[in-house]
């Protein structure tokens, strides 16, 4: 019988990774950092967004500078147009206030994996980890006293500051921009590494060999649009031609997110970059908790039924020490 001649030299189809399901961070969104972060982002808003006359709701600040003239006169060798306050960005491509996190990994979790991910969280010995010891030890025992007591290994709060505005890409063809944190004491970044290899060297967080990067998007333009469709070339120019609709699957979200991010749509953000390079969003953020949230930001409404946030859907946390 003759082979089926269409099948010859075709690759098998790579099998399907599992859908993504939650996601480890630490909440940036507190009791006393919400206050700022509303105001800022609604500044933020304010002096990027326009509305159908072309105006924005704010002129910019007078602190902000604008892009120089070199950029300008690049950009015009390049035709791409430089992001101003006089350029629109598409309203949904700027994050809700009730999103903001730093990721510290994402996972894809079974009922049973999910309830191990939870009481390995419950069980990480915090205050330990923040002390600056060997930083590998999960136990739920605690360190005696002098009296024989068993008393927690305390050390000082973890507070940040957000501040600035940087590309996760080339910023001439980007499509999410971000505020890293700022930590005075130097303890958040290899803590959060620290934990975060627990959580893989568990198998209960998708491996990545790229280095952490704690960051908490601002924009990403992956919720101005859906996907692409198969063969069209990412779009480049104003995020506000973008459909009205977003991406909603947890596989569309994984796709808009780190640096291989293939989203549909690119931005020039050279001139938000210089703009807001100082722009402070809060500071003296006290972090309180390190969490397991779902995937896919959940909407909030008002009594009105007008969407007004929204948040992500945390299935567990534990409380950093105070």
């Amino acid at each position: 019988m003759p082979r089926n001649k269409s099948n010859w030299g075709r690759r098998p189809p790579k099998p399907k990774r599992p859908p993504l399901t939650h996601f480890l961070c630490v909440p940036l969104v507190t009791s006393t950092s919400r206050p700022q972060l509303e105001a800022s982002v609604e500044r933020f808003r304010n002096e990027v967004v326009l509305d159908s006359t072309g105006a924005s709701v704010l002129e910019p600040s007078p602190d902000l500078v604008g892009p120089s003239q070199a950029s300008n006169t690049q950009s015009e060798e390049t035709g791409v147009e430089p992001i101003t306050t006089k350029t629109r960005i598409h309203p949904k491509s700027i994050r809700p206030v009730g999103t903001l996190h730093c990721t510290l990994g994402v996972m894809s979790l079974s009922e049973n994996q999910l309830k191990e991910a939870v009481t390995l969280l419950k069980n990480l010995d915090l205050g330990f980890l923040l002390s600056g010891s060997a930083g590998q030890r999960i136990s739920t025992q605690q360190t005696p006293s002098a009296t024989g007591m068993s008393v927690p290994v305390t050390a000082p709060q973890l507070t940040v500051e957000l501040k600035g505005l940087v590309s996760m890409h080339d910023p001439t063809e980007t499509s999410i921009l971000y505020v890293s944190p700022g930590d005075p004491s130097g303890r958040l970044y290899s803590f959060c590494q620290t934990i975060q290899t627990l959580f893989t060297e568990k198998g209960l967080m998708v491996k990545d060999d790229r280095p952490l990067k704690l960051h908490a998007t601002v924009i990403n333009t992956i919720y101005a649009k859906g996907r692409r469709k198969s063969g069209r070339p990412p779009q480049r120019g104003l995020a506000m031609n973008a459909l009205q609709g977003s991406s909603t699957s947890v596989e569309d979200r994984s796709h808009g997110h780190g640096p291989d991010a293939d989203a549909p749509l690119k931005i020039d953000a050279r001139g938000l970059l210089d703009q807001y390079r100082d722009f402070v969003w809060a500071q003296d953020i006290k972090l309180d908790r390190i969490a397991i949230c779902e995937m896919g930001a959940k909407r909030r409404f008002d009594d009105a039924g007008n969407v007004v946030d929204e948040e992500y859907t945390e299935v567990a946390s534990i409380i950093l020490p105070i």
